[in-house]
């Protein structure tokens, strides 16, 4: 089944990021997410979380990976309510250099929802590809995203292929690049 193209969704995620070590950071972040931003029918989500990333170097290669763990207040219109679950996420991926101010990013995520609105434990898994260009305080990004998800509960697969746009911005950079405040903004 062929579906028309148009935004899915729009995220923004303000976040703050502490150092540990030189290659391992946490966050604790809020997200907001709009589905189906711009039809009649549209949901929110509201989304507090914590993440665990940790790094390695090696010249030009930045490889990361990240335990993201989300709360999820998911508004359900028919019931005039939010329910609530949690989800976890791993991602691994490797950054590369290109100069002084270009890089391309490779990722792949997988996702578990282990209590809350879901339709089965393993529920999606994105595999990303995206080039971007570092400014001043942040980063721009744009991407191909093939993400598959479990969408009813008899784990009948969707894999759709997307465009990602994101922006990324720090209040303050570290030396090495990690930011300790971070806004994110993306649209499918």
């Amino acid at each position: 089944m062929l579906f028309p193209a148009n935004f899915l969704e729009v995220y923004f995620q303000l976040q703050a990021s502490f150092k540990l070590r030189s290659n391992i950071m946490i966050s604790g972040f809020y997200g907001f997410q709009r589905n189906a931003p711009f039809q009649e029918n549209y949901t929110n989500e509201h989304r507090p979380g914590q993440q665990l990333i940790w790094v390695v170097s090696l010249k030009k290669n930045h490889f990361y990976q990240r335990f993201r763990a989300e709360e999820r207040f998911i508004q359900d219109k028919s019931h005039l309510y939010y329910q609530f679950g949690t989800r976890c996420r791993y991602q691994l991926g490797l950054t590369r250099d290109f100069g002084s101010s270009h890089f391309i990013n490779l990722s792949n995520e997988i996702f578990a929802i282990p209590s809350g609105p879901r339709n089965a434990f393993l529920s999606e898994n994105i595999t990303y590809i995206g080039i971007g260009r570092k400014v001043k305080k942040g980063n721009i990004e744009v991407g191909i995203v093939f993400n598959t998800i479990v969408r009813n509960s008899d784990r009948d697969l969707r894999n759709l292929l997307l465009l990602q746009l994101q922006w990324s911005g720090s209040m303050t950079r570290m030396k090495d690049g990690m930011d300790n405040m971070t806004m994110h903004m993306r649209h499918f």
